[in-house]
């Protein structure tokens, strides 16, 4: 993938299927480190192509999913959202438009629970951090 990006180096498409070669990559990994640095090459690919191809749906949908289902410390849950939220704005298919609002929703169920362990690992003795009700906060209490 990384020598056709070297032949041709304005298509968008060589950009996508490299970003998605190294984004499954994290997958094999157990470091938060390491995981966040390929995470991170992953969506320099994906900011690469879609600046070819701004206009793109597709690219910019499967960015936003792809940055909603990474994990919450790779940062990338606000591109996500944006991203989707440009779907949903656009004159993309009801159908495209209805995965990104479900994706959307899930976007901002996982938002709430990245609060959610601020809040318990910042005021771990506070009546909120009491109130968390999360299965993955309940490792930070």
């Amino acid at each position: 993938m990384e020598k056709a990006v070297k032949e041709h180096p304005n298509n968008s498409m060589a950009y996508t299927y490299l970003g998605q070669f190294i984004g499954m990559q994290a997958r094999r990994m157990s470091d938060f480190s390491q995981i966040t640095e390929i995470i991170d090459r992953a969506f320099l690919m994906w900011d690469k192509a879609i600046s070819f191809a701004p206009e793109d749906i597709e690219l910019r949908f499967t960015r936003g999913t792809l940055g909603v289902n990474f994990p919450f410390f790779a940062g990338k849950l606000t591109q996500g959202i944006e991203d989707l939220n440009m779907v949903i704005n656009s004159n993309a298919p009801d159908s495209t438009k209805a995965l990104a609002m479900y994706w959307l929703g899930f976007a901002y169920r996982k938002k709430a629970r990245t609060q959610w362990i601020d809040v318990v690992k910042n005021y771990k003795d506070s009546r909120a951090s009491k109130m968390v009700d999360c299965k993955i906060c309940k490792g930070f209490k």
